[in-house]
């Protein structure tokens, strides 16, 4: 082979690695083209996405703030009542104490009133009875009176009349509820009304300053 013919078949040759080189370039090319194209037409799907949650997400969290602040003014208006009928109310407690007496017993007369704008219209008096510490017929008493009591034991409107007993202490407790605003006092019964434990004593709408001087005049304690 003379030095023309290598001269030629080295060029072929050249022209031939140029042009796979050429392909392979052309080739990646198109992959880095193809694969910015994907990467660039996410991107818009993406933004929109990630706009549509924070959407979602912001509506979301004002509902749930207007639901929060709806709340908390609820509350701030419950708290303005409360504190308006803790100003417009006020209560007096009264308490008589009677220790061995006849029959052997103690027993603590506890009344507690409470007033709108002075006036009554609320009483609950809770009677104690318990055996006097070291007389024997002091449980007797105690359980005599809880016998005598059943009749007194009623339930209607306005007025309740319960009783418990501690067994620990032996203290036996009762209760009696008066709500002058719905209380028809004619339909109190004589029985109840007889007697000094049970009893409406006063009526609806009477002045907190005349009750309590008329009970501190019978030996009550008041505060």
């Amino acid at each position: 082979m003379n030095g023309q013919q290598q001269q030629q078949q080295l060029k072929q040759q050249m022209t031939q690695e140029e042009l796979q080189r050429t392909q392979v370039l052309n080739l990646q090319d198109v992959q880095e083209a193809v694969k910015f194209e994907k990467m660039t037409s996410k991107k818009p799907a993406i933004l929109v996405a990630i706009l549509g949650i924070a959407s979602i997400f912001m509506g979301t969290t004002f509902g749930v703030v207007q639901n929060l602040q709806a709340k908390a003014e609820v509350e701030r208006n419950k708290a303005i009542e409360k504190r308006t009928v803790v100003q417009t109310e006020k209560t007096l407690n009264c308490s008589y104490t009677k220790l061995a007496d006849y029959d052997g017993t103690d027993y603590t007369l506890e009344r507690t009133f409470t007033f709108k704008e002075n006036k009554l219209i609320k009483e609950v008096k809770a009677f104690k009875l318990s055996p006097s510490q070291g007389n024997p017929n002091g449980e007797t008493g105690v359980q005599n009176y809880l016998v005598a009591l059943q009749p007194f034991l009623i339930q209607m409107s306005g007025y309740e009349l319960m009783v418990e007993r501690d067994k620990t202490t032996g203290v036996a407790t009762t209760t009696t509820t008066i709500n002058y605003e719905i209380l028809d006092t004619t339909k109190v019964p004589g029985l109840n009304q007889s007697n000094f434990r049970f009893n409406v004593e006063y009526n609806k709408d009477s002045d907190q300053t005349k009750i309590e001087e008329d009970l501190k005049a019978k030996g009550y304690t008041c505060k």
